[in-house]
Parts: structure tokens; C-alpha cells; sequence
């Protein structure tokens, strides 16, 4: 049986290890569980189809990924569980531009004609939106888009852990250090426990340059801190779309009230110190989500999250052999995009070491694009 350790339990570490897991393949999965991870401060829309982002390899990494998911959850089903943090609820976008909401609904109807996950698209008058999410000003016009899921990363990906765990795959907390001989990758070094491994899988985000430097290899990410706000509500909110206001924030209802309002985009370095939440961060959301939404006013703030997302230089996730060394995988770059892109991402590693053929052109997210051998 083939031994695969992967480094990193975030979205793409944990789809990994899940679909590797019920290919039979012996999974060693290692976390280190630090602050700041993405994926665990993450929630949002799975929502590739109203993009601007022109890159064709994202897009159809991002369209892949959303209309998976319904696979993905079955097998969980299947697999006997039961909690997944996503559920397909659409989504509403708020307009009080007539030309923006038209250039929007024309180009989702163009993109409807081949991808028909997309689902139904209904344009709102201001009396309709309201009655949609009566959280808002009664001033916003809406086009609703039913195709749209929404997720919570962390009880999402908590899910596939366990899921990968019923099929035989274990669980380490540490640091790992990789052990590499002669150009190739052997196995980690854990706890000061050596395991040996066929192949190793990086998938640990902002922390993954710190991995390969310890080999030699410079790996050139840029840091964005996201911070995300937990309100709650004293209203049914189950069935509420994620709504899109005209900016940069959202506003995404989950279940029994509960209500998260995002996020920044704030390019920073890493440290212990940047994890804490900013006031200038929680004061941007919090403005913009009022500005739209005034009624959440009387909510409560029951949490705030704070993760690091990895960019690469143009912003496209990358996945594959780390160039120059044998055995050695991984994904990375996701930014703000990882609930969409990540489990296809995942879902390519696995195909990848089991030697099965992949939905998309590996060479388009080969990270030869930014690792530089010949230094």
C-alpha cells in the first residue's frame, strides 16, 4: 500500500487526504495547528460564475470546484456524516446602479447558456429584495442567483478529517521538517519521530516557504489578512441568501440566527502579533456591512476570526511537484478563492499520486511559474 503524508489540514490538505484515503492509500495527515490559518477563519460563497477575474485557468479550476461539491458532500453522506457547514442557499446581489445590475445580469446569462449549476436568475424590484433579506435598505434592487452554495471552512473541512479518518488515515500534531536525500523526498521528521513515506503533500499555505527553505527552495508568496465577524441575530435566518453588496464586503447567513459579515483584504507580513483582529478591520467591515444592512445594528458579536491567505504573483492557485525534487507535492495559492478552488485542488493531489487522470491541464498551475531551479 502506498504511505503518503500530507502537511497542512486546511481545505486542500484535508480533501486530499480524504480522497486519497478512500483510494486505499495510507494517509499520514500533520497539522500544527497554528493561528492564522485561512481555512478555519474562513466562510463564504461558492460562487465562481460572478467573477470579473479573466484568467481561464482560474475559472475553470473555480467552476470545477463549485459544481463538485455536491459530490463531495454524498460521499461525506455516505461515509455516515452528517455536519458539513455548506448548503446550497443562492445568493443576492444588491444594486442601486441600473447599469451595473444589467451589465451583471447579461453577463450571467451568457455564462448560464454552459454551465447550468449557475441555476435559476431572477431580477428583483426593491419591495422583492427587501422581502429577500429584510435586513437591508429598502433601496437596493437584486438579482438572485439560486446555483450559489455557502460554507463554513472550518466545520467543512473538520468534516473531511473525520471522513478521512474512517478510512484509515491518521493524525499527527507537530511541525514537520522533510527529510530529503540525494534530490528526493523520503519522509518527515515530526516530534522528533521520523516517518518514512512514497510521498509527501505541502499544503500548509503561508507557512509552506518556511517548509521548502529548509531545502533550498524559494518559494515567493504575498500575504493578505482576512478578518471575518460572527454576529448573531435573534430571527430565523436558515434559509437566507448570501448577499453581495456594492462593495468589496459581504454578508453570509448561516442557520439558528447566525450571521457573518467580511471581510478585509489588508497585504501584510506574518506574525504572532498580526493574528489578533485590528480595529481598523473590524471598523471597515462593520461600516460597510451598516451602511447596507442597518437592521443588523442589534445584533451581537459573538466572534472574530483572523486567517493569512497566500497569493501568487497573478493570483493563480498552483498544485504538483515542487520542481527539482522527486516525491515532494503540493498546493498553494489560493488567496481568497480556497472554498471554491480548494477542493478540486484536492481532488487533482489525490488523482495525482494515484497515477489517475486529471480534470484540468496540470501545467497550467505547475509551480514552475514561480520557483526558479536554475538559481
Amino acid at each position: 500500500m502506498k504511505k503518503v503524508i500530507v502537511i497542512g489540514l486546511g481545505i486542500v490538505g484535508a480533501v486530499t487526504s480524504y480522497q486519497l484515503a478512500r483510494r486505499n492509500v495510507n494517509v499520514i495527515m500533520i497539522d500544527s495547528k497554528e493561528k492564522g490559518r485561512s481555512t478555519y477563519a474562513a466562510a463564504g460563497m461558492v460562487n465562481p460564475w460572478t467573477t470579473k477575474r479573466r484568467n481561464k485557468a482560474w475559472y475553470k479550476l473555480a467552476t470545477l470546484g463549485a459544481k463538485w461539491y455536491d459530490e463531495l458532500i454524498q460521499q461525506l453522506s455516505d461515509d455516515g456524516l452528517t455536519s458539513f457547514g455548506y448548503e446550497k442557499v443562492g445568493t443576492l446581489h444588491l444594486h442601486n446602479d441600473e447599469t451595473k445590475l444589467n451589465e451583471l445580469v447579461t453577463a450571467i446569462t451568457e455564462r448560464q447558456k454552459t454551465e447550468k449549476a449557475i441555476g435559476k436568475i431572477e431580477v428583483l424590484d426593491e419591495e422583492e429584495t427587501f422581502k429577500l433579506f429584510p435586513y437591508i435598505k429598502k433601496e437596493y434592487k437584486g438579482v438572485f442567483i439560486s446555483g450559489v452554495g455557502r460554507v463554513d471552512g472550518q466545520l467543512f473541512t473538520e468534516s473531511l478529517i473525520n471522513g478521512a479518518k474512517k478510512h484509515g488515515a491518521e493524525q499527527i500534531i507537530g511541525k514537520a521538517q522533510l527529510i530529503v536525500e540525494n534530490d528526493r523526498v523520503t519522509g518527515v521528521i515530526v516530534e522528533n519521530k521520523k516517518i518514512d513515506a512514497d510521498a509527501v503533500i505541502l499544503t500548509n499555505g503561508i507557512w509552506m516557504p518556511q517548509s521548502l527553505q529548509q531545502i533550498g527552495i524559494e518559494m515567493p508568496l504575498t500575504i493578505r489578512k482576512g478578518e471575518i465577524i460572527h454576529l448573531q441575530t435573534h430571527e430565523n435566518t436558515n434559509k437566507l441568501p448570501v448577499v453581495i453588496p456594492p462593495s468589496n464586503k459581504y454578508i453570509l447567513p448561516f442557520n439558528d440566527g447566525k450571521i457573518l459579515v467580511g471581510t478585509t483584504f489588508t497585504r501584510t507580513e506574518f506574525s504572532e502579533k498580526q493574528v489578533e483582529p485590528s480595529i481598523n478591520g473590524i471598523y471597515e467591515i462593520l461600516h460597510a456591512t451598516l451602511q447596507v444592512a442597518p437592521e443588523l445594528a442589534n445584533s451581537l458579536i459573538t466572534q472574530i476570526r483572523t486567517g493569512f491567505r497566500p497569493y501568487t504573483a497573478n493570483s493563480l492557485p498552483l498544485f504538483g511537484q515542487i520542481p527539482s525534487i522527486e516525491n515532494l507535492y503540493a498546493g498553494n495559492g489560493l488567496g481568497a478563492s480556497g472554498l471554491s478552488t480548494g477542493p478540486m485542488i484536492g481532488l487533482q493531489l489525490a488523482k495525482l499520486i494515484n497515477d489517475e487522470p486529471l480534470d484540468v491541464n496540470a501545467l497550467d498551475y505547475s509551480f514552475a511559474k514561480i520557483i526558479d531551479i536554475t538559481k
